[in-house]
């Protein structure tokens, strides 16, 4: 059995605690690991599946893939993977289905499967990009992805002459995406590319064989260069509290190989702990948390899910894939909730076209596990001080779930990091209110305080400054510092409250003070429609649910609105605003025109209900006849 140094963690300051001496014990312990690793590989050379799933725990899967609600969700693989054969999706590139027809094969033993999935990992191995060592890495490091999970899964029903060429093509490609993910990559160890890079090598090193059985230990090499780099890629990548710093898009992304990587790491080394979040990236542990406090189940187009939109990121996550990833490698206590995030996104819009993500579910869905609600584990808030971001929700029930988010960015990683300091996101009853700019650094796009004049700015890398969050289940107050966009000593105070008496379904103040800030602007999608309003005015939805936006004690000189293209100028990547099977390409921007310091009340309704009353007499708020504490608003 390896086990870690009881120490490793906790390293201290002084002679024999510098980091570098810390980091030759990981290191260290790391290599015992690995030589574990490759001495169970030798012993169960030619073994398979041992990736996502190992050949011990293949019959338990068996026992269970005809009872509900397995058995429904592989008739919907089946039946998509069915479709995909007789129509091949061009848009499929990376040949994703080549893991899903292998699965199938070993799930049904029918061999129409293995050919299926022979003819794609053959593609694979012709393709010019994939044997290429100067081509776009992030599609080649996918190929490679792709074929060692079917290698994995079809082993048992190819002939040798099959295996030894797919194997060969494992350890090439191998070698280079290790060596090289081409001239266009993000070669920043926090960037998803170093992710989807290391995690791909890592699944190819543990599926390959050597089928000559001489230097059986060859890929070790790779896969401890690989193994360490993917463990710098996590610390660099994530926040200390667990928030992704190139936000909740490029975290699943980049866990398309980073998370059956670190699941072929942990059913490669049965024995021992080591590859487990606690000892291997223990600042990852809240991660699944910051995800499904953000993440609700807004219908889409071909799809279920939306999250706050930060940090150059869009509007979409059908998060299947990280929850039945999260049930595989997160801590027990959040398996029950983890579970009930996948019931929750888990609708048949996500489980149909989801290939993979169907197929993590199938895996490692906790039948066993009774779900519980994530309110139970106090998910109505999350902070992560480091980066200096506060996300407060209401409730895990539906659609109609409210979630607000203060963005202050205080701390980024290199790649995409938005022009979005101190800016605020808001969804709720079923609508997407207060959005960002999407994949760009269009400031324009940003909901935020400006200045009289928006314009491109030479400070968007300027971090802001996390000051304070005081949070419960039901009020949350949040203040940060800075700006992106040209205002000067900008200050923003968010309150935040899910309290019935006040008489709405959320009550969110933002008091805003500067030297310059005149045009107080959010960004909505288009399909809101504005109401013009004394003192600010109200959007409707197309369900007639409503959000009024209220300045309170200082007077509005005038409203501007228009409207600008989602995205920016971004057409690669870009799919604009999908909403209850339409796409948008437009945000509309609204700006109230301001003094330099404001204080602003945004109430959300159900549709036909009026929005509470509110009084204002200089330094306290009334909401509903009810007072609403502004805490330190003057300070």
């Amino acid at each position: 059995m390896i086990t870690l140094p009881k120490n490793l963690h906790g390293c201290t300051h002084g002679l024999w605690g510098h980091r570098p001496y810390c980091l030759c014990r990981l290191s260290l312990a790391i290599l015992m690991v690995l030589l574990a690793v490759a001495s169970s590989q030798a012993q169960e050379a030619h073994v398979h599946p041992r990736l996502l799933l190992g050949s011990r725990k293949w019959n338990d899967f068996s026992a269970r893939s005809d009872k509900a609600p397995f058995s429904t969700w592989m008739k919907i693989l089946e039946q998509e993977a069915g479709q995909t054969a007789n129509t091949p999706d061009p848009d499929d590139i990376t040949h994703e289905m080549a893991p899903v027809y292998a699965f199938l094969y070993h799930t049904t033993r029918d061999s129409k499967w293995a050919e299926l999935a022979w003819e794609q990992c053959l593609q694979i191995t012709r393709d010019t990009l994939f044997l290429s060592l100067h081509s776009f890495g992030l599609r080649r490091a996918q190929m490679l992805k792709n074929l060692a999970i079917a290698y994995d899964f079809a082993y048992p029903a190819w002939a040798n002459d099959r295996r030894r060429s797919i194997a060969d093509a494992l350890y090439d490609g191998m070698i280079r995406v290790n060596a090289s993910m081409g001239p266009m990559a993000n070669y920043s160890i926090a960037s998803n590319w170093m992710g989807i890079r290391y995690g791909a090598v890592i699944l190819a090193a543990l599926a390959w064989d050597n089928l000559d059985h001489d230097h059986s230990k060859i890929a070790r090499s790779f896969l401890w260069d690989a193994t360490k780099r993917l463990q710098d890629h996590l610390n660099a990548n994530f926040h200390r509290e667990g928030w992704n710093g190139e936000s909740l898009g490029y975290f699943h992304y980049a866990w398309t190989c980073v998370g059956p990587a670190l699941i072929a790491l942990r059913n490669s080394l049965q024995t021992s702990d080591a590859f487990e979040l606690e000892k291997f990236a223990p600042h990852l542990i809240q991660s699944m948390h910051g995800v499904a406090i953000s993440n609700v189940a807004i219908e889409t187009m071909e799809a279920t899910g939306m999250k706050p939109d930060l940090s150059d990121d869009n509007l979409f996550l059908s998060s299947v894939m990280l929850y039945a990833q999260g049930c595989r490698l997160f801590p027990r206590k959040q398996v029950p909730a983890l579970r009930w995030m996948l019931d929750y996104m888990g609708t048949e819009l996500n489980l149909k076209r989801s290939g993979l993500a169907l197929l993590y579910a199938l895996l490692y869905y906790p039948v066993a596990v009774p779900p519980t609600n994530p309110e139970a584990l106090g998910w109505h808030t999350f902070t992560d001080n480091d980066k200096g971001i506060v996300i407060h929700r209401n409730r895990f029930q539906d659609e109609n779930d409210i979630v607000w988010v203060h963005n202050i960015s205080q701390n980024r990683v290199r790649g995409h990091s938005g022009p979005d300091v101190n800016t605020i996101r808001l969804f709720g009853l079923d609508v997407p209110w207060i959005i960002g700019a999407g994949r760009t650094g269009e400031i324009a796009g940003q909901s935020n305080f400006f200045p009289e004049t928006i314009r491109r700015t030479e400070n968007a890398s300027t971090l802001g400054k996390f000051l304070r969050a005081d949070c419960s289940e039901w009020f949350c107050r949040t203040t940060g510092l800075g700006s992106n966009v040209n205002t000067l000593e900008h200050k923003r105070t968010c309150f935040s409250s899910f309290d019935s008496h006040f008489g709405a379904e959320a009550v969110i103040v933002v008091a805003d003070s500067s030297e310059n800030g005149v045009r107080w602007r959010i960004n909505t999608p288009e399909f809101n429609i504005l109401t013009k309003q004394k003192q600010g005015y109200t959007l409707t939805a197309p369900n007639g649910n409503t959000m009024q936006v209220r300045v309170i004690g200082s007077p509005v000189s005038d409203l501007e609105d228009g409207l600008i293209r989602y995205g920016g100028s971004t057409v690669r990547h870009n799919p604009f605003i999908k909403y209850k099977g339409v796409v948008y390409e437009n945000s509309r921007w609204i700006d109230l025109f301001t003094g330099s310091n404001v204080l602003v009340v945004i109430t959300l309704q159900p549709k036909g209900v009026k929005h509470p009353e509110i009084a204002w007499d200089g330094r306290s708020l009334s909401i509903n006849d009810q007072q609403f504490e502004l805490y330190g608003h003057d300070e």
